[in-house]
C-alpha cells in the first residue's frame, strides 16, 4: 500500500513536471501572428531563389537529407550540391532580411 502511494506520488510529480515543461515551451513560442508573419516572410524569400537553389534548401532543411542523398535527388555530385546549398543559404538570408524589412514597413 505504501509503495503504491509513493509510486502515485512520483507519477504525479513527473506529470506535473512534463506539463510545466510544455507550458514553458508554449510561452516561449509567443504570438501565433508572429509565427504566421515569419512563415510568410520565409516563403516569400524562398520564392526569390532560383529553382535549383530553392530545391537545395528544401532537400536539406525540409527533408533533412545529407549532401550525398540530396545530391543524388538533385542529380549532381555531393560537392556541387554543397556549393549550391551554401550559395542558396546566403541568398536566402539576404532575401529574408529584405522581406522582413518590407513586411515591417507595411505594418
Amino acid at each position: 500500500m505504501a509503495r503504491n502511494l509513493l509510486r502515485k506520488h512520483h507519477d504525479r510529480r513527473r506529470q506535473w513536471a512534463t506539463s510545466a515543461e510544455r507550458l514553458a515551451v508554449l510561452a516561449q513560442e509567443g504570438d501565433v501572428a508572429d509565427q504566421v508573419s515569419e512563415r510568410r516572410a520565409a516563403l516569400e524569400a524562398l520564392a526569390t531563389l532560383p529553382e535549383h537553389e530553392a530545391e537545395a534548401v528544401i532537400l536539406a532543411s525540409w527533408y533533412g537529407l545529407g549532401p550525398a542523398e540530396a545530391a543524388q535527388v538533385a542529380g549532381c555530385s555531393a560537392r556541387a550540391f554543397t556549393v549550391r546549398l551554401h550559395r542558396a543559404r546566403r541568398r536566402l538570408a539576404d532575401a529574408l532580411s529584405l522581406t522582413r524589412t518590407t513586411l515591417q514597413e507595411q505594418r
